[in-house]
């Protein structure tokens, strides 16, 4: 966990130079200016009004759309676009009295439409848009601690459609360098198209280049977890949770077209890089029944660091040299190595050690209660012993070297090291809020508590302006660092 201490009291958000927008429930379009005491109502408005370096903040309660907001606007990684959760506030956009007509409208009928580039939301919760929560076609973009659920389509998905496109066009800038990290998504589902479709997280259907999740849960979705389907670039899944996907009596019925996998990585023979490290599935029983499954990829895929459990098929990886190193599997019906190749890779894992049998047992706790358990302070996933080993455990020390942190003689199976505080390569950035009751320049640095700067910057401020600075991701485990901010008054020239 990286914890952060703070000297000043910061009240915040807005960057020197940039604007920052406000929308809230209570708002209007027509009478409000967009300002925090006269908000807007409608995201689209912000959208609108908003240029490169801009920030929208989102005040909490719930908003009502029956329209898809639709984002065009390019940013820049030096400018980017924010739209963020109004401090610890929770802003729910809900799309439940939207009602389309008719098939065709429904279909196009998503929460957010993305094709920008270089917009970074966080903290919002998408719900019950009739068709995708969130549509992803654009580059650059991330997702930082948002739910969506109860979608008519996949909570959130990246990439194109069957109907228009064999192929990416310029994969280097549509549906590519996507980013999603610690959000939720779970209960989506289409009965409008036979319960097939609807998936927690999708990179499917000709996404670009290197699209990433991190840290992110989801479940008891239609069809599966993750849906990387007819696609040829580069996704990489990374210390991720997945169960109970495929139910059909989760919505009433017996039997329904939902594949229910847990992580589906591939489809349709389109070869595709996948790489997945430190993941969990679990409780997959339903449609397919496949925990992790290649599903006709035409290229290998890799799997670090993985397990699965009470599943009909932990890992499913047929055909081809896919790769497995350090994973676990226990109490499943069909138990790797059953339906691995034989020209599968497989090193170290719980199924080909003699000596060891991994079993819960081996566990803190498997409880999908835990699974389900409020997020950290800073978004991660919760740190209560879900699908954490034990002390004395035989799959301790266990594995091989592949390149993450270890303690001990030798890296351990699963998912999560005994003894190691955290495993997370990335930190979302940290904003600081800041304000001026005087006229002076204010210098705001980041620095752990050795005294070795990690960050700092210098932003101007006169009386009464906000100021918005981010620290972007530390990538130093269990680090605490210190906010230390020195101002400048007037021609004071101390700083």
């Amino acid at each position: 966990m990286h914890r952060m201490l703070f000297i000043y009291s910061l009240l915040l958000l807005s960057a020197p130079g940039h604007a920052a927008f406000f929308i809230s429930p209570s708002g209007s379009d027509l009478s409000g200016t967009g300002t925090i005491s006269q908000p807007w109502f409608s995201l689209s408005k912000a959208v609108e009004a908003a240029n490169p370096g801009d920030t929208i903040y989102l005040r909490g309660g719930t908003y009502q759309y029956d329209a898809t907001v639709s984002i065009e606007k390019k940013g820049t990684a030096a400018l980017p676009f924010s739209v963020l959760a109004y401090h610890d506030e929770k802003p729910v956009l809900d799309f439940s009295e939207w009602k389309p007509e008719d098939e065709d409208e429904r279909g196009a009928a998503r929460g957010i439409k993305l094709t920008g580039e270089y917009w970074y939301f966080r903290g919002i919760e998408i719900c019950n848009a009739p068709d995708n929560g969130v549509k992803c076609e654009g580059a650059h973009n991330t997702f930082d601690l948002c739910v969506f659920h109860h979608n008519g389509d996949s909570g959130l998905q990246i990439g194109l459609n069957k109907e228009d496109y064999d192929s990416n066009p310029d994969p280097d800038h549509i549906a590519a360098y996507n980013r999603v990290i610690n959000c939720d998504s779970h209960r989506n589902a289409d009965p409008a198209t036979e319960y097939e479709n609807a998936d927690g997280f999708a990179c499917k259907l000709y996404a670009g280049k290197d699209n990433s999740f991190y840290g992110c849960r989801a479940w008891e979705n239609c069809d599966d977890g993750w849906d990387c389907f007819q696609t040829n670039h580069q996704i990489t899944i990374e210390n991720c949770w997945t169960w109970h996907n495929g139910d059909p009596s989760m919505w009433g019925l017996e039997s329904f077209n939902g594949d229910g996998n847990g992580y589906k990585l591939g489809g349709d023979d389109e070869p595709c890089p996948i790489l997945v490290k430190n993941c969990v599935a679990f409780d997959i029983h339903w449609g397919a029944m496949s925990a992790f499954t290649y599903n006709n990829n035409a290229m290998p895929v890799t799997l670090l660091n993985c397990i699965a459990w009470d599943c009909s098929r932990d890992f499913n990886m047929q055909d081809l040299a896919h790769v497995l190193k350090n994973c676990v599997a226990f109490n499943s019906t069909r138990l790797a190595p059953k339906d691995l190749s034989e020209t599968a890779v497989q090193v170290n894992n719980s199924w080909n050690i003699s000596g060891i049998t991994a079993s819960a047992d081996d566990f803190i706790s498997l409880d999908v209660a835990l699974a389900r358990a409020p997020r950290n302070v800073d978004g991660s996933l919760p740190d209560n012993g879900f699908a954490r080993l034990k002390a004395g455990s035989d799959l301790i020390d266990k594995g091989m070297d592949i390149g993450l942190p270890y303690v001990g003689t030798a890296p351990d199976l699963g998912a999560y090291e005994y003894g190691l505080t955290s495993r997370a390569a990335f930190y979302s950035p940290s904003w600081i809020d800041l304000s001026s009751a005087s006229d002076h320049r204010i210098r705001a640095g980041m620095f752990d508590l050795s005294g070795r700067a990690a960050r700092s910057g210098i932003v101007a401020a006169s009386s009464g302006l906000l100021i918005t600075r981010r620290f972007d991701g530390i990538r130093q485990p269990g680090t605490t660092s210190l906010i230390k901010i020195n101002k400048r008054m007037g021609n004071d020239p101390a700083n």
